[in-house]
Order: structure tokens, then C-alpha cells, then sequence
């Protein structure tokens, strides 16, 4: 059980305990592995679509995936190795902060030209269907 007392304290974000991992420090690696899989799932997804710009989003999505997937388990390996400042919690805990800023940017790009432009490329390809010459 995590012990969530301990966990929110400057003394937990800031130093390295030597002696042990904290249960922590694995959920921190196995959420960077979770989302490596997420990508490795949207890009056979990615392959598959024949939109482009639905393409574009999953791509946004995907690159979001494998980036703070791979920093956060090449985090894991700087905390096992004890790097001073860099395996710290508050370097972990920056990653998500910087992950979740991004993810809301693909979100405000889903609402707002994701739509339009998914609507322009579906209405350029009904009028290139009815202008193409029939056999």
C-alpha cells in the first residue's frame, strides 16, 4: 500500500532513496511501458485508416504515447541508478505535467481544426468520386 503521507512531502520529490525502489517508482515504469503499448497500438491503427487527417490526429496522439512513455521509463533507469538530480520524483512528475500540457493541446486541436479539416477532405473526396470518368 502506498503510503500517501510520505509520498507528498518535499523530502520524497527531491531526494533519492538509496536503499530501495518505492512502489512508486514502478507504477512510474509501468505507466511509461502502458503507454509505449498504447502507441505500438495506435500506429497498426494509424496504418489501417485512409483519412489523412484522421491519420494526422492518431499520429499526434501516438508520438505523445511513445515520448513521455520513453522518458518516463528511461526516468526509471536514472532512478535505479541513483542520477542525482535527474532519477528524483519531481523529474517523473515534471514528465506527466509536460504530457498532460500536450495531451490538451491535441484536445483543443480535436474541437477545433480537426473537424473542419476531416469535413473539407470528406467533402473534396465526394466531389472527386462524382468527377472521376466511369468505365
Amino acid at each position: 500500500m502506498i503510503d500517501w503521507q510520505k509520498v507528498f512531502t518535499k523530502d520524497f520529490f527531491f531526494s533519492i532513496d538509496r536503499l530501495q525502489l518505492h512502489r512508486v517508482d514502478w507504477v512510474v515504469l509501468y505507466f511509461g511501458g502502458a503507454l509505449v503499448l498504447i502507441w505500438l497500438v495506435l500506429w497498426i491503427v494509424r496504418r489501417r485508416l485512409k483519412n489523412p487527417i484522421s491519420q494526422q490526429l492518431v499520429a499526434r496522439v501516438g508520438k505523445l504515447m511513445l515520448t513521455i512513455g520513453l522518458l518516463e521509463a528511461l526516468w526509471f533507469g536514472l532512478r535505479y541508478q541513483n542520477v542525482v538530480w535527474f532519477g528524483t520524483h519531481v523529474v517523473a512528475a515534471g514528465l506527466g505535467v509536460i504530457g498532460l500540457v500536450w495531451l490538451i493541446f491535441i484536445i483543443k486541436y480535436y474541437f477545433t481544426l480537426y473537424r473542419i479539416q476531416r469535413q473539407s477532405w470528406e467533402k473534396e473526396q465526394t466531389k472527386l468520386k462524382y468527377l472521376q470518368p466511369q468505365k
